[in-house]
């Protein structure tokens, strides 16, 4: 009988200590959860500063560089054509020179502005809703984010 009366004595006493410990690990688990959102909390307004201030400077920056690509292909192109009329007496009508000046004026002056022209104006609408509504760029951006995850 004494025997049963100390593996309970020893059992209570492990699950005293069980208690114990498991009472601090939680404690400090949720302490460390506290500090946690602490943080998110104190940080989610500068995350957010970030994230519209990355994305106005990238649109920003992308927008001038199709702008400036646009503008280039338009001079670049009506050059060509100026070059082909301005030799139009010394080239044969019916040579692969005036058809090259031609093809290629007339490709780079309307076509190879094109996609840089469509760029500009997604990267407007982007610049626009950022400057406009930047919760909803925020939403779509951590979307993004997570769908790439």
């Amino acid at each position: 009988m004494s025997n049963v009366i100390e593996v309970v004595d020893g059992i209570n006493v492990f699950a005293d200590s069980l208690k114990e410990v498991t009472t601090g690990v939680l404690s400090n688990v949720i302490e460390y959860v506290q500090d946690a959102n602490n943080f998110v909390v104190e940080q989610t307004p500068m995350l957010c500063n970030e994230i519209i201030n990355f994305g106005l400077i990238k649109a920003g920056i992308l927008m001038t560089v199709y702008f400036v690509t646009v503008v280039m292909c338009y001079f670049l192109g009506k050059k060509l054509i100026n070059y082909m009329r301005a030799k139009e007496e010394t080239i044969d009508w019916n040579s692969e020179d005036r058809s090259f000046f031609i093809f290629w004026g007339s490709v780079i002056n309307y076509v190879g502005p094109l996609p840089f022209a469509i760029g500009l104006i997604i990267e407007l609408i982007n610049f626009a809703k950022i400057w406009f509504a930047p919760r909803l760029y925020i939403l779509e951006y951590l979307t993004n984010l997570i769908d790439k995850m």
